[in-house]
């Protein structure tokens, strides 16, 4: 009985150490461990590739509705519109246009002479909605995003941009944090003339 156990033993001894020597099948394993890390960099590139384009355009966009308004003394509805709608063509075929919402705030700073407000208080003008966005009411005090920009009695056009953008293949990966990802810029230019009127024939405020 001790003989067939170790004739056993010895057998499946045998049969392991063929296993060990034989290679066939070693490059199909080792491309079934490296494949999902491979899919993995792969789906990465792409998405993170395609955030990066979507991400440009986005602050195109917003730079772009900024600066064309800045060119600009005298505005309505209609004028504003136009600007939209260039929007709406320079983003084209993009995903997700719904979302891309602009909001236009045209800022002044008291100036000396001011009473209703301090002087060298930064308040709306007016505002005006691309796609939903958030209103500011007139006259309402407004905190740009660099101290400094203005002096006293000046003012700025800004165009603050939001956007969801939607990963293609929903990774959660460094940077990538969720499926949707809600994107934020601001863009701001000095008018060409002293001011922007919107709806009004010259730029005098009854804010100070």
């Amino acid at each position: 009985m001790i003989l067939a156990i170790s004739n056993r033993i010895e057998r499946l001894r045998l049969k392991v150490r063929s296993y060990m020597v034989d290679p066939s099948g070693v490059a199909a394993v080792e491309f079934g461990l490296i494949v999902p890390f491979l899919m993995i960099m792969f789906l990465g590139s792409v998405e993170y590739s395609r955030a990066t384009m979507y991400a440009r355009r986005f602050n195109l966009a917003t730079a772009m509705s900024s600066d064309l308004i800045a060119r600009e003394y005298l505005l309505d509805d209609a004028d504003l519109a136009g600007v939209a709608r260039a929007v709406d063509t320079v983003w084209g075929s993009y995903d997700n246009l719904a979302s891309l919402k602009l909001q236009v705030l045209h800022v002044r700073q008291a100036g000396n002479l001011a009473t209703k407000k301090p002087p060298g208080t930064t308040y709306s003008e007016w505002s005006y909605s691309i796609r939903g966005a958030p209103s500011i009411p007139a006259c309402q005090n407004y905190t740009l995003p660099v101290a400094n920009m203005l002096q006293n009695g000046n003012s700025v056009l800004v165009v603050n941009g939001t956007y969801t953008y939607r990963t293609l293949f929903g990774l959660s990966a460094p940077g990538i944090t969720s499926a949707n990802m809600n994107w934020t810029a601001t863009s701001s230019h000095a008018p060409r003339d002293l001011c922007v009127a919107y709806n009004k024939a010259n730029c005098v405020t009854n804010c100070e």
